[in-house]
């Protein structure tokens, strides 16, 4: 596995369109997203590598610690329109499949616990050499092959449902600007056993400069674990 260190930029080098530089804010819940929030350089203050179709997008520096190593695949992404920020790092990897799910298993969350800087205060980081040296039990490549193949056909399946039940149902969206003072977030048990919620603290919030509305009376699911049942029906003690 290759890992590659992000752009630094000036605020001055910032314009409309341009390079899209890729934050941490690309990644929500272990997934690629890009939209209308990101930001773009001119094509002159670019001087890495463009980011490439299933290359491993990891924030390897932030002001809350527990973000920090967080990971996800990129898809859908135009070729050689964009790049991924100072704060950010790169990982090129043949099996890329099983390399960015084994990110989500226990010597990764172990390494992240040991090896990421940030208390008191400080940022969040994550040392690029740290992760290039650091040393883990895999299995063959040929079976890694087979363990990536069988984790792409289950996204796959992930996918197909979805546009199945967008067929169904119509989306609903209610959108604010995302708290800084805590909040109480909705979550979903499993096996329909309904929601349930907790506290997010200040300071704790999702990085993201828009969050959704809760509204009574609306099927949600959980994504991730709607294989096990995740789904309910909102009331109104979830608003």
């Amino acid at each position: 596995m290759e890992t590659r260190r992000g752009l630094t930029y000036r605020p001055n080098d910032i314009q409309e369109n341009g390079i899209r530089v890729l934050h941490s804010s690309n990644i929500k819940e272990d997934t690629f997203v890009y939209g209308f929030e990101d930001v773009f350089v001119a094509p002159k203050a670019v001087n890495i590598e463009f980011v490439k179709q299933n290359d491993i997008l990891i924030t390897s520096a932030n002001g809350s610690s527990r973000l920090v190593g967080k990971h996800a695949l990129i898809k859908g992404l135009p070729d050689n329109t964009a790049v991924h920020g100072g704060f950010m790092l790169i990982a090129s990897t043949k099996q890329f499949n099983f390399i960015n799910a084994s990110m989500s298993s226990d010597w990764y969350r172990k390494f992240i616990n040991i090896y990421v800087a940030g208390r008191n205060g400080a940022i969040g980081n994550l040392n690029k050499n740290d992760l290039d040296n650091h040393m883990i039990m895999i299995p063959s490549e040929l079976e890694q092959k087979k363990i990536g193949a069988f984790l792409a056909n289950l996204d796959n399946i992930i996918t197909l449902q979805q546009r199945k039940l967008s067929e169904l149902l119509t989306k609903y969206e209610d959108p604010i600007y995302t708290p800084h003072n805590g909040y109480e977030r909705v979550a979903i048990r499993s096996f329909a056993k309904g929601t349930f919620h907790c506290f997010v603290e200040a300071g704790k919030e999702l990085e993201v400069t828009k969050m959704l509305r809760v509204a009574a009376d609306k099927f949600i699911l959980n994504i991730t674990l709607a294989w096990e049942h995740a789904v309910a029906i909102t009331d109104e003690d979830d608003l």
